[in-house]
């Protein structure tokens, strides 16, 4: 498939979801992804929009519509007259694209009705409902309260980065973290912004939260005085992090770093 030389916004929006933009293209769109919250806010809801079709809209397997073709009536009589043979053969003829009209206005219905759920307006990727914003106190009690137990978990580095690329509009990677220490998965929070990213981990059999945003959107940990948990902040790019962590020392942000700065030495773990 060939595409115009400089495809419109849209198109280009799902061209880049699709991984169908050469180097030069995707850097301009990221470029100008990190510059508009707009365009950032779009991404998520097509983002959503796509991942609930991929899960919601299977096609009817074609067991279930030979199924509804062998239901149809068939003829009584033992031995059916040529009129009648021709009937129910003309029946079946028209049942046949009936169950296909069904399935496709099942499709149709479907996805009208995830559009309708996941429409204009504030929200977080599906199947997690629009979030209030929360304190980052609040987000580490509500966590700790159901479990402790991450929204998704990235399988490979490449997707934990995408994902940072995607929001965030910055690579990030975790270095090897030390014996007592352990990435559990990711969640988001709207915390910082909606778009907020939390990693949960745990540190010497406690559990921590790294919470990571852009740094333009910064305005300082949410964290009451009198809380007992404490707060390490760092500075990554163009990413803000804030660790939230019973212990007295951050045991994750030191290994945070941007795969992207090659020629920067600083960004990597044990460098600063």
């Amino acid at each position: 498939m060939t595409h115009a030389a400089h495809p419109q916004p849209d198109a280009l929006l799902d061209l880049y979801l699709d991984d169908m933009l050469d180097d030069e293209q995707r850097d301009a769109f990221e470029r100008d992804l990190a510059d508009d919250p707009m365009l950032r806010e779009e991404l998520l809801r097509q983002g959503d929009i796509d991942a609930s079709l991929r899960r919601m809209m299977t096609p009817p397997a074609p067991q279930r519509l030979r199924d509804l073709l062998d239901g149809a009536p068939k003829p009584r009589k033992e031995h059916p007259s040529r009129r009648e043979t021709r009937g129910t053969t003309d029946r079946l003829r028209f049942l046949r694209p009936l169950a296909i009209a069904a399935s496709v206005m099942l499709c149709v219905l479907g996805g009208w009705m995830i559009w309708s759920a996941l429409g204009p307006g504030p929200r977080t990727p599906d199947p997690y409902a629009p979030q209030p914003w929360r304190s980052m106190q609040a987000v580490y009690e509500d966590k700790i309260e159901s479990g402790f137990r991450p929204d998704w978990v990235c399988r490979t580095d490449e997707e934990f980065q995408d994902t940072f690329r995607r929001q965030l509009g910055q690579r990030l990677l975790v270095d090897d973290l030390p014996d007592d220490a352990a990435m559990l998965g990711l969640a988001y929070s709207n915390t910082i912004t909606r778009w907020t990213i939390s990693m949960l981990a745990e540190a010497d059999g406690r559990r921590v939260i790294v919470f990571i945003d852009r740094l333009e959107a910064d305005d300082g940990p949410t964290v009451p005085e009198a809380s007992d948990l404490n707060v390490f902040r760092r500075e990554l790019g163009k990413l803000v992090l804030y660790e939230l962590s019973p212990l007295e020392e951050p045991r994750l942000l030191p290994h945070f770093y941007d795969p992207d700065a090659q020629d920067d030495d600083s960004t990597r773990p044990g460098q600063e």
